[in-house]
């Protein structure tokens, strides 16, 4: 015990964590991508601002979706009060956190990141080696200015509650 935190000493099934108010997602600490993982567990997710960010960070908000941490936690004991202080609260930024996380885990949305994805990684590998790569001198034209463009527009409409999709099944 510390300061009335308790610390969990034996290993929790992930799937109980659901049952927590709160879970940490900390860089260095396992997958760095379990953060969605977690915001799916319908609890509230405090995660450090990361120095390693993944491609949904921009689409995940402060105190709407998640709540976030300094990356030294200095503020974590003040996030915590917080969270003590303002459980409903609390409960719809798990319920936000939640939710955002099903729409970015869609599988036609994923589907359609991983073929951009491997589109650009075939641009870029294919033939000889792009003068682009290894010379100032000239830019390759860009033909797209978005390349998450069409995933954007997927995840504003499904924010507005445009899709009649089910949020996906809770762990």
């Amino acid at each position: 015990r510390a300061r009335g935190l308790r610390v969990n000493d034996d290993p929790v099934a992930f799937p109980a964590l659901a049952n927590s108010i709160g879970v940490l997602e900390l860089d260095g600490y396992g997958w760095q991508a379990s953060l969605l993982a977690k915001l799916t567990l319908g609890s509230v997710v405090l995660a450090q601002r990361s120095l390693f960010p993944l491609w949904y960070d921009d689409l995940l908000h402060d105190g709407v979706h998640l709540l976030r941490t300094t990356a030294d936690l200095a503020d974590l004991p003040t996030r915590l009060r917080w969270m003590n202080k303002h459980s409903g609260e609390a409960r719809r930024i798990a319920r936000a956190g939640q939710a955002r996380a099903c729409e970015l885990l869609h599988i036609p949305h994923l589907a359609r990141l991983l073929r951009r994805l491997l589109a650009k990684y075939a641009d870029l590998f294919a033939g000889a080696y792009p003068s682009h790569l290894h010379t100032r001198t000239r830019r390759r034209p860009r033909l797209d200015a978005r390349v998450d463009a069409p995933e954007w527009l997927w995840l504003k409409r499904a924010s507005r509650r445009e899709s009649s999709r089910a949020l996906c099944d809770p762990w």
